[in-house]
């Protein structure tokens, strides 16, 4: 069963080991960041909403994995969907998140081009850009088991970096 806000009808538009789709994301002042100077970390694209309770209620641990992951290794990137860039400014305050910092209001990365019909809903890219993993609903990402998880598939990486 899918814990998360929107429809549990699951589409796929990319598949595991194609090169991830998107290049750029704005960021919630404006501006827009190149996706592609991640390189060389493993990122987690995680996509979610201030509106959506699954996504708020797993907030502490997405804060605890941010800062237990080594920032040389690897990258979070929230993306919010929400269209209210000012009650976004005012929930990250509130409630001190600090991974969001893209912002997709009309939904054109999370609906257009990754297919996402419930939220969150999170891409997990390797160090060379390949998506390597898709986690959807909510999350224990602070647990032992993600971890390890990310951990693998950044050894992964490297081995496979290693040998393209």
């Amino acid at each position: 069963m899918l814990n998360g806000c929107g429809e549990s009808i699951e589409t796929e538009s990319i598949n595991l080991g194609d090169p991830f789709p998107v290049t750029q994301v704005e960021r919630l002042d404006g501006t827009w960041m190149n996706v592609n100077s991640l390189r060389g970390k493993v990122i987690v694209f995680h996509l979610w909403a201030s509106w959506c309770a699954p996504c708020r209620k797993e907030l502490p641990a997405i804060e605890n994995l941010i800062g237990q992951l080594d920032p040389d290794r690897f990258t979070f990137v929230g993306l919010s969907v929400d269209e209210d860039l000012n009650l976004l400014k005012e929930f990250k305050l509130k409630y001190a998140v600090t991974f969001a910092k893209y912002v997709d209001p009309k939904r054109v990365i999370a609906e257009g081009v990754l297919g996402v019909t419930a939220y969150p809903d999170t891409f997990v890219v390797d160090q060379s850009g390949y998506f390597v993993r898709r986690i959807t609903g909510e999350n224990k990402w602070d647990s032992l088991e993600m971890i390890a998880l990310l951990e693998d598939i950044y050894q992964q990486g490297v081995i496979v970096v290693g040998t393209r």
